[in-house]
This record gives structure tokens, sequence and C-alpha cells, in this order.
């Protein structure tokens, strides 16, 4: 029977060595912090999210990679079964394919309950593990040439008037069951090992990264990237933010990154009377590394001191939990240099009901259901109260997670009245704003959050507050 068992052996080993190489280059992305393909702040997909994610790993090693593991060991599984198939061959494959089937639902059904969002890769890599389960029944059931040969001794004692009698061995209860049972066993163990150990640990924190720009409009190659379109309309656009920053590949990192130095791109090339940098413009309109034109600071939503000498721009969603992280960063050391420091606050929902450049057909995830409300309350309040911004920005984003959507509704109403609620006039400016600023990033392929200077630009958030007083030092200068 081996010869109808080396084709279900070839198909099972080119499913699992599939599943391991998409495995391998999420683990690569994980290690890495590199953004996924098909994923990022601007495309909506979740695989970014979900990497940088507590469930993206067990106890701080890439569970992706312990996948990979579990894939190339089936494949190298099947062949011992395929060509000779032992109790210890069979107990081995079964195991490792119980453990692959057992991790995907476990996955599958944390993107459902914890997560509210799917990953296209990490999909892929679940359905092959039922793919290959359905191909490891068809395996494990082939008789083998044991089998064979106790069958024909069986008709041979039956039918032959004198032959030997022999009793076959038993395979009801023996090593044809018992090496698979060891393996489900021993598979099952490990299950709850990686639930438990996935369960007690925390969320990875994404530390501050450098990113760096190519030259606006174009590609590593030159070319005309595919943001063409969206460079046109901002460049006939009146909104101070409406520009189309080309964001290097790069996303939130999950664990240390140097900071490496970056050269200046077109948008803040020298000038040639002074030698500088173009950072400051007529009155407070200044330009920030990424954005294709200049940003006019009295005319945005800011938090500090209007006068502020030193400005930076927060991008932010409010129900991003790292962005929430920076925020208390950032609010401790504008009071900490007491009016010398302002940031401009560039709202970045990361949810289709107002984002132009998340696709619709990406259900939000759970945590990002309000984040066109919240960043709608907030724009509204400054537009009619710029005043009291601050301290609603700062309301909002106190604590771990935002607040509930109807007491942001509530707050929103004490500070402007029901015009945030029925007010189509004020609903349709906001939507506008909104829809801008999301465009004006519209190549950030990574994930939040993001902060702006005028000659550079920092994804993530600082272990401690002295990393980040020494970030703005270097930036700003004490």
């Amino acid at each position: 029977m081996r010869q109808k068992r080396v084709p279900l052996a070839i198909l099972m080993s080119l499913l699992a060595l599939t599943a391991a190489a998409v495995s391998t280059y999420l683990a690569w992305k994980t290690i890495t912090a590199g953004p996924v393909a098909g994923c990022g702040a601007a495309s909506g997909a979740a695989c970014d999210d979900i990497l940088a994610s507590r469930w993206s790993k067990w106890f701080g090693l890439p569970v992706s990679a312990l996948a990979a593991v579990v894939y190339v060991g089936i494949a190298a599984a099947a062949w011992p079964v395929a060509l000779r198939s032992g109790a210890a061959a069979r107990g081995v494959l079964t195991g490792l394919i119980v453990l692959a089937v057992g991790a995907g639902l476990w996955f599958v059904g944390v993107q459902v309950v914890a997560l509210g969002a799917f990953c296209p890769w990490c999909l892929t890599v679940h359905a092959c593990s039922l793919l290959i389960a359905g191909t490891a029944i068809g395996l494990l059931r082939q008789p083998d040439e044991d089998d064979d040969r106790q069958a024909a001794a069986s008709l041979i004692n039956a039918t032959v008037p004198g032959a030997r009698r022999s009793t076959p061995r038993s395979t009801a209860v023996g090593p044809r069951t018992g090496g698979p049972l060891v393996g489900a066993a021993v598979a099952a163990v490990c299950l709850a090992a990686l639930a438990a150990g996935q369960l007690l640990s925390k969320a990875p924190t994404p530390e501050l990264a450098e990113i760096s720009f190519d030259p606006a409009g174009q590609g590593a190659a030159g070319q005309q990237s595919d943001n063409q379109p969206a460079q046109e309309e901002a460049a006939e656009s009146d909104d101070p933010l409406l520009s189309d920053p080309i964001l290097e590949d790069s996303m939130l990192n999950d664990g240390p990154r140097e900071l490496a130095p970056i050269e200046l791109d077109a948008n803040t090339a020298e000038d040639p009377n002074t030698g500088l940098p173009p950072l400051a413009l007529d009155g407070r309109t200044l330009r920030f590394k990424g954005l294709a034109k200049p940003v006019d600071v009295d005319q945005m939503p800011l938090i500090g001191s209007p006068d502020a000498k030193h400005v930076g721009v927060e991008v932010v969603d409010y129900a991003c939990p790292h962005c929430r992280e920076l925020h208390h960063f950032i609010s401790t050391e504008i009071e900490r240099r007491d009016g010398d420091l302002a940031f401009v606050v560039h709202h970045l929902p990361l949810n289709s009901d107002c984002n132009p450049n998340v696709d619709p057909k990406i259900k939000p995830s759970k945590n990002l259901r309000y984040s066109c409300e919240f960043a709608r309350l907030a724009i509204s309040v400054w537009l009619r109260k710029p005043e009291e911004f601050q301290a609603y920005h700062y309301w909002l984003m106190e604590g771990e997670e935002p607040p509930r959507i109807t007491k942001a509704r509530v707050r929103a109403t004490e500070i402007i009245g029901d015009e945030v609620l029925v007010g189509a006039e004020l609903r349709g400016q906001v939507a506008e704003r909104i829809r801008a600023q999301c465009q004006a990033l519209t190549s950030l392929s990574g994930g939040l959050p993001v902060m702006l200077f005028q000659d550079s630009a920092v994804q993530g958030v600082p272990k401690n507050e002295q990393i980040f007083t020494d970030l703005l030092d270097k930036t700003f200068g004490p």
C-alpha cells in the first residue's frame, strides 16, 4: 500500500511547507517589527495589530516561529509514516497535527473574541492545518506492509490444508493505536501550556524607532508611486494637513531598535540662503517631516501653549492603546517644559466609516469601533471652542481604554451644546477634516502612534520618561 501513501505524503508536505513559509514570514515581521504585506494603518488590515498584540507571543517567543517548527516537523514526519508506518512515526505525526489544528482553533477564537479582527496571513496558516488534518486521515488509515502480510497469512491458514496455524498480531489495541493516542495526549498538554502562557502574558509595548522617508511622490526606484492620485488631490486642497508623506515601510517595534540618523528628503532641503532646513516659514506655519505642505499651527488642534517655541505633530487614534500610552509622556513633557512645547493633534481613525484609506470590507476590531466618533467629537469641540480642546483631548486619553462613547458625547454636549450631535453643517466640516487628515497619511504602512517633527519622525512608545526627554532634547534642545 506504500504507493497509495506516497502521494498523500507529498500533498501533506506541500501544505506543511506552505504553512511553515507563511509562519516564518510572520515570525520575521514580529521580530523585526516590519510591515506585513497588505496591512498597516492606512489599509486597516489587522495583521499589524495582531502581531503587535499579546497574542502574538508566548513568553517572549513569536508563536508564528513555534508554528513554523511544528509545520516543518509535519512535513518531515509524513515520510516515515508513508514509507514504513511504525507506531512511533504515527504518534509523532498525529501529535504534531493535533497541535497545529488545536493552535489554529485557539488563534481563530482569539481573533474572534479578544481582537474582533482577522489576519489573512494567519488564516492561511490555519486553513493549511485543516487540509493537513484531512490528508492525515487518509494517510494514517492506509494499511501498511505488516497488515498485508498478516492478511495473507490469515487467508493461507484458512484455506490451505496443513498450513501452520499462526495468530495474526492484533491491531485492535496495540502499537497502531497506542502511538497516535500518546501523540495526541502530548499535543493536548502543549496546547494547554500555550493557552495558559498567553493568558498570563502582557501585551508588548512598541519601543521608539525613528522612521525615514522617500522623496515625495517617488518610490524607491524613482518611479511614480501608487499614491500619485492622492498627491494630486492633496496639491489642490487648501487644508493645511492634506498632503502625502511617503513613509518608508516600517511599523511598531516589538523589540529593541537603535535610532538611526536619517537624511533630509526633498521636503526639508536646505535653504540656499541660510544653509539650514526651512523649519519655520512665515508666522506659525511650520514644515514637518513627511508632510509635503507646511502646517499652519494656529489652524490645527493643539495641546500645549499656542506660543510654544517647539512644536511637534502627534498622530493619534483615541482607541489605539499605544497612542494612549504615548499621551502620558507627551502631556508630562508639555507640563515640564512650561509653555515651551506643544503638539499639533493629527487625528487618524483606523476605521473605514470615516477613513477612505481603510478597506470597507475589513471589519474594524472591537476597540476601533468608535474611532471615528471619538475623532469627530474632539474636532467638533476644537472647531467651536478651541480653548476647551486640550482638556477634552486629555480626558479622552485618560486610562488604558477610552471612555464609553455615550459619556464622550455627553461631555462634548456639555462643552459646545447639542450642535455636536445634530448639527449637519458641523458634521460636514468635521467629516471633511477627518478625510483630509487621513489622506495626509495615505502611505503610512506601519502602526500608531507616530510623532512628526520638523526634521524627523518617530513611531512607538518610550520605555520611560527619561528616554522621551532625551528624544525631545535631541530634537529641540534641552
